[in-house]
C-alpha cells in the first residue's frame, strides 16, 4: 500500500512537468513596431586631391630602358618639389604587386638587306629584300600625385604637360576630416527617423514606445573628375582670366557625406 501511495504521489507531480516546460518556452503575444528610417547631408570641403601620371621610356636592353625611366622619374619629382609637393607624396606605383608589364619587348621593322636566291646547286638565281626585326624594350611607370593643396593642383598638371606627359588619370578629390560632419548628418538622421516613427504611431493611433534599435551607415566622401572636364572647370569658374593665363585651373568640388539611420520602436496603443 504505501509503494502505490508513493506512486500515485510522483506519477501525477511528472506528468505536469513537460507540461511546464511547454509553457515557458512558447512565445507571448508579438508587440507591435514602428520601422522609420531618415537621411542627412552635409558639406564639406576636398582637402586632398590625387592624380596619377604615366609614362615611358625605350631602350636597347631592359637596363637601358630602365635607366632612361628612372631619370625621367626623378626629373618628375623635381619638377614637382619646386611647387612644393613633398616627395613623399609622389607614389610610384611600380612597388604596388598588381601592375605588371613594367618592362615589355617590342619588335619593330629595323634593318633592310638584299638575300641572294640560291638553288639546290649553288647556282644565285636572283636575291630578295629581308627586313630584319629590330628589338627595344619599354619600361612604364605610374606616379600616384598627393595635392593638399587645391591651389597647386591645376599648376600639378601643367608640370606634368611641361614634362611630355598626356597620360594622366581623373583627379579625385576627397576630404579627410569628416568626422564632425558626419556626426551632424548622424544627429539629424536620427532625429528624423524618430519624428517619422512618431507621425507614424500617431496615425494609428498610438505612440512610440521604448527604442529596439538604431543603426547607421555612412557615405564616402569622394568625387571624380576625368582630365578632359579639368580645363573647362576652370574657365566655369574664372572666366576670361584662365585662357588669358594659359595655366590650368582647378576648382575643388563640394563634397557630400551622408548618413542613413534606421530604427525601430515599440508601437503602444492609445495617446
Amino acid at each position: 500500500m504505501l509503494r502505490r501511495s508513493l506512486l500515485s504521489l510522483l506519477l501525477p507531480a511528472g506528468l505536469l512537468l513537460p507540461a511546464r516546460s511547454l509553457a515557458a518556452q512558447s512565445p507571448g503575444p508579438e508587440r507591435p513596431e514602428v520601422v522609420s528610417a531618415a537621411t542627412s547631408e552635409r558639406s564639406v570641403r576636398a582637402d586632398l586631391a590625387t592624380v596619377t601620371l604615366r609614362f615611358s621610356r625605350e631602350g636597347r636592353t631592359p637596363a637601358d630602358a630602365g635607366r632612361q625611366l628612372a631619370t625621367k622619374a626623378d626629373s618628375v619629382r623635381r619638377a614637382l618639389a619646386a611647387l612644393g609637393i613633398p616627395r613623399d607624396s609622389v607614389i610610384s606605383g611600380s612597388r604596388w604587386y598588381w601592375w605588371d608589364n613594367r618592362i615589355q619587348m617590342f619588335e619593330r621593322p629595323g634593318r633592310a638587306a638584299m638575300v641572294p636566291d640560291t638553288g639546290y646547286d649553288g647556282r644565285v638565281s636572283g636575291s630578295h629584300r629581308v627586313v630584319y626585326p629590330d628589338t627595344f624594350y619599354r619600361a612604364s611607370e605610374l606616379l600616384q600625385v598627393r595635392i593638399r593643396d587645391m591651389s597647386s593642383v591645376g599648376r600639378v598638371i601643367d608640370v606634368a604637360l611641361a614634362q611630355g606627359i598626356t597620360e594622366i588619370s581623373e583627379l579625385q578629390f576627397s576630404a579627410t576630416n569628416t568626422e564632425a560632419a558626419q556626426r551632424e548628418a548622424i544627429r539629424e538622421a536620427t532625429e528624423k527617423a524618430r519624428a517619422r516613427a512618431e507621425i507614424i504611431a500617431a496615425a494609428g493611433g498610438g505612440r512610440l514606445g521604448r527604442t529596439l534599435r538604431l543603426s547607421t551607415e555612412g557615405g564616402e566622401s569622394t568625387r571624380s573628375v576625368p582630365y578632359d572636364q579639368v580645363w573647362l572647370m576652370g574657365v566655369t569658374a574664372t572666366g576670361s582670366a584662365a585662357s588669358r593665363s594659359g595655366e590650368t585651373v582647378v576648382i575643388a568640388p563640394t563634397l557630400k557625406v551622408s548618413a542613413r539611420v534606421d530604427g525601430r520602436w515599440e508601437f503602444v496603443e492609445g495617446r
